[in-house]
Parts: C-alpha cells; sequence; structure tokens
C-alpha cells in the first residue's frame, strides 16, 4: 500500500495540517521511512505515537548501524564522520 493510500484510509487521524500526535504528514514520512507497515503500528489510541516499540527497534537498529560504519571507516576520528556526513547531505539535495 503506498502512502498516499494510507493516509486516505487514516485520514481521521489528520486535523488540519497536523497529524494528531503532533507532527506534520512530512516528518512522519521522514521518520518511518514512508513504511505503511510500520506506520500502522504507529496509529495508537486515535493518533500517531513514534514512541511505540516497533519504532523504537528501528531507531536501536539505525543507531547500531550507524555506529559500525563510523567505527570502520573512521576508527576514533569523528571530526572525519562530520566531514563524510556533511558530504553525503549536499549529494543527496
Amino acid at each position: 500500500m503506498e502512502m498516499e493510500q494510507w493516509w486516505i484510509r487514516n485520514k481521521h487521524l489528520i486535523d488540519g495540517d497536523i497529524v494528531r500526535g503532533g507532527y506534520t504528514k512530512d516528518e512522519i514520512e521522514d521518520l518511518t521511512g514512508c513504511i505503511p507497515l510500520l506506520l500502522e503500528k504507529c496509529a495508537v489510541n486515535g493518533k500517531i505515537d513514534l514512541n511505540v516499540e516497533d519504532m523504537k527497534s528501528v531507531w536501536k537498529e539505525v543507531t547500531l548501524f550507524t555506529s559500525k560504519v563510523k567505527l570502520k571507516a573512521f576508527g576514533a576520528f569523528e571530526e572525519n564522520w562530520e566531514k563524510y556526513a556533511t558530504l553525503l547531505k549536499l549529494e543527496f539535495r
């Protein structure tokens, strides 16, 4: 299911430009990676809750992966990671 279809099916969660839970649709899509199945788990008690266990699990995996990449690529040189991350941001604009 596409995100657009998910939002149509769950329009009761939208209050104007803000989704119930205090986020915009863009923020929610960014934080959930536009994955409807993950977002479905976040729809709790008539609002979007990004503190559900499924989201915590995803963020733990992201943090672990990022740490491993940083260590493997740059060792203890944090400033090199900052330069690398900045270059990636510029490259993907």
